[in-house]
Protein backbone atom coordinates (compact mmCIF):
# COMPACT_ATOMS: atom_id res chain seq x y z
CA UNK A 1 0.00 0.00 0.00
CA UNK A 2 1.12 3.71 0.20
CA UNK A 3 1.57 4.01 3.49
CA UNK A 4 4.44 0.84 3.00
CA UNK A 5 5.59 2.63 -0.54
CA UNK A 6 6.09 5.89 2.06
CA UNK A 7 7.98 4.14 4.40
CA UNK A 8 10.45 1.92 2.37
CA UNK A 9 11.38 4.79 -0.14
CA UNK A 10 11.56 7.14 3.10
CA UNK A 11 9.00 9.86 2.80
CA UNK A 12 8.63 10.27 6.78
CA UNK A 13 6.19 13.45 5.74
CA UNK A 14 3.89 10.87 4.01
CA UNK A 15 3.80 8.53 6.72
CA UNK A 16 3.71 10.17 10.23
CA UNK A 17 4.16 8.38 13.45
CA UNK A 18 5.31 4.98 11.55
CA UNK A 19 8.88 3.42 12.31
CA UNK A 20 11.39 4.74 10.45
CA UNK A 21 13.39 2.23 8.47
CA UNK A 22 16.05 1.58 10.72
CA UNK A 23 14.34 0.50 13.47
CA UNK A 24 11.82 -1.49 11.11
CA UNK A 25 14.57 -3.39 9.29
CA UNK A 26 18.01 -3.77 11.08
CA UNK A 27 19.95 -4.77 8.50
CA UNK A 28 23.62 -4.26 7.82
CA UNK A 29 26.28 -5.03 5.27
CA UNK A 30 28.38 -8.16 6.18
CA UNK A 31 31.39 -7.01 4.93
CA UNK A 32 31.51 -3.43 6.84
CA UNK A 33 29.02 -4.09 8.85
CA UNK A 34 27.50 -0.33 8.15
CA UNK A 35 23.75 0.06 7.82
CA UNK A 36 22.33 -1.08 4.89
CA UNK A 37 20.61 2.55 3.49
CA UNK A 38 17.25 2.33 3.25
CA UNK A 39 17.42 2.66 -0.90
CA UNK A 40 19.92 -0.19 -1.04
CA UNK A 41 17.48 -2.60 1.38
CA UNK A 42 16.34 -5.70 -0.94
CA UNK A 43 12.10 -4.78 -0.70
CA UNK A 44 13.39 -1.12 -1.61
CA UNK A 45 15.21 -1.97 -5.19
CA UNK A 46 12.23 -4.98 -5.01
CA UNK A 47 9.67 -1.94 -5.00
CA UNK A 48 11.46 -0.21 -8.04
CA UNK A 49 11.09 -3.14 -10.27
CA UNK A 50 14.12 -5.20 -9.70
CA UNK A 51 14.62 -9.06 -8.71
CA UNK A 52 16.96 -9.15 -6.23
CA UNK A 53 18.85 -12.03 -4.90
CA UNK A 54 21.36 -10.92 -2.28
CA UNK A 55 23.73 -13.07 0.57
CA UNK A 56 25.36 -9.86 1.50
CA UNK A 57 23.25 -9.01 4.36
CA UNK A 58 22.63 -9.83 8.05
CA UNK A 59 20.21 -9.13 10.45
CA UNK A 60 20.48 -8.17 14.31
CA UNK A 61 18.17 -10.51 16.54
CA UNK A 62 18.73 -10.11 20.25
CA UNK A 63 22.32 -8.48 19.83
CA UNK A 64 23.04 -11.86 17.46
CA UNK A 65 24.22 -11.09 13.64
CA UNK A 66 22.46 -13.57 11.62
CA UNK A 67 23.58 -14.03 7.80
CA UNK A 68 20.93 -14.00 5.68
CA UNK A 69 20.53 -14.84 2.02
CA UNK A 70 17.33 -12.44 0.80
CA UNK A 71 15.36 -12.92 -2.34
CA UNK A 72 12.61 -10.35 -3.22
CA UNK A 73 10.77 -10.45 -6.38
CA UNK A 74 8.17 -7.71 -7.22
CA UNK A 75 4.47 -8.39 -8.46
CA UNK A 76 3.24 -6.75 -10.90
CA UNK A 77 -0.66 -5.39 -11.87
CA UNK A 78 -1.60 -3.44 -14.93
CA UNK A 79 2.53 -2.40 -15.14
CA UNK A 80 2.58 -1.47 -11.78
CA UNK A 81 4.43 -3.02 -8.70
CA UNK A 82 1.65 -3.95 -6.16
CA UNK A 83 3.79 -6.25 -3.91
CA UNK A 84 7.12 -7.61 -3.35
CA UNK A 85 7.61 -10.96 -2.21
CA UNK A 86 10.69 -12.19 -0.04
CA UNK A 87 12.05 -15.01 1.32
CA UNK A 88 14.63 -14.69 3.83
CA UNK A 89 16.91 -17.45 5.19
CA UNK A 90 19.35 -17.80 7.84
CA UNK A 91 22.37 -19.26 6.08
CA UNK A 92 24.65 -19.81 9.34
CA UNK A 93 24.70 -23.66 9.15
CA UNK A 94 25.28 -22.95 5.09
CA UNK A 95 28.44 -20.90 6.08
CA UNK A 96 29.92 -23.11 8.89
CA UNK A 97 29.70 -26.20 6.36
CA UNK A 98 31.64 -24.15 4.02
CA UNK A 99 34.27 -22.86 6.50
CA UNK A 100 34.62 -26.80 8.14
CA UNK A 101 35.05 -28.27 4.23
CA UNK A 102 37.66 -25.12 3.82
CA UNK A 103 39.39 -26.54 6.76
CA UNK A 104 39.56 -30.02 6.35
CA UNK A 105 40.68 -28.63 2.74
CA UNK A 106 43.53 -26.84 3.99
CA UNK A 107 44.39 -29.42 6.40
CA UNK A 108 44.58 -32.30 3.61
CA UNK A 109 46.72 -30.02 1.87
CA UNK A 110 49.30 -29.46 4.72
CA UNK A 111 49.19 -32.96 5.09
CA UNK A 112 49.89 -33.71 1.95
CA UNK A 113 52.92 -31.01 2.10
CA UNK A 114 53.78 -32.38 5.16
CA UNK A 115 54.46 -36.22 3.37
CA UNK A 116 56.34 -34.95 0.37
CA UNK A 117 58.59 -32.80 3.05
CA UNK A 118 59.05 -35.83 4.52
CA UNK A 119 59.85 -37.99 1.72
CA UNK A 120 62.17 -35.11 0.06
CA UNK A 121 64.19 -35.35 3.87
CA UNK A 122 64.52 -39.21 3.66
CA UNK A 123 65.79 -39.12 0.01
CA UNK A 124 68.02 -36.56 0.94
CA UNK A 125 69.69 -37.71 3.99
CA UNK A 126 70.15 -40.96 1.97
CA UNK A 127 72.01 -39.04 -0.63
CA UNK A 128 73.96 -36.75 1.25
CA UNK A 129 75.01 -39.96 3.72
CA UNK A 130 76.54 -41.90 1.41
CA UNK A 131 78.98 -39.02 -0.45
CA UNK A 132 79.99 -38.17 3.46
CA UNK A 133 80.59 -41.83 4.16
CA UNK A 134 83.16 -42.09 1.89
CA UNK A 135 84.26 -38.24 2.80
CA UNK A 136 84.31 -39.00 6.52
CA UNK A 137 85.89 -42.92 5.74
CA UNK A 138 88.85 -42.02 3.86
CA UNK A 139 90.45 -40.36 6.45
CA UNK A 140 89.64 -42.91 9.01
CA UNK A 141 91.43 -45.38 6.68
CA UNK A 142 94.98 -43.62 6.04
CA UNK A 143 94.71 -43.47 10.03
CA UNK A 144 94.74 -47.01 10.30
CA UNK A 145 97.40 -47.36 7.30
CA UNK A 146 100.74 -48.04 9.22
CA UNK A 147 102.83 -47.59 5.71
CA UNK A 148 100.86 -43.99 5.15
CA UNK A 149 103.53 -41.58 5.32
CA UNK A 150 101.85 -38.57 7.14
CA UNK A 151 103.25 -36.10 9.99
CA UNK A 152 102.17 -35.64 13.16
CA UNK A 153 100.58 -32.18 12.36
CA UNK A 154 98.22 -34.22 9.22
CA UNK A 155 97.32 -36.79 11.30
CA UNK A 156 96.09 -33.92 14.05
CA UNK A 157 94.13 -32.52 11.15
CA UNK A 158 92.56 -35.85 10.23
CA UNK A 159 91.32 -36.51 13.91
CA UNK A 160 89.68 -33.41 14.70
Amino acid sequence: NQFGRDLLLGDAARCPGGPNMEDAFRLYDVKGGRPCPPDELPFARALQGKTVETCDLEAVVGGLRIPLEIFAVPSHVEGQVTNVIMVFQDIRERQRAQTLAQLEAAKEAAEVANEAKSRFLANMSHELRTPLNAILGYPQLLLMDETCTLGERERGLLRH
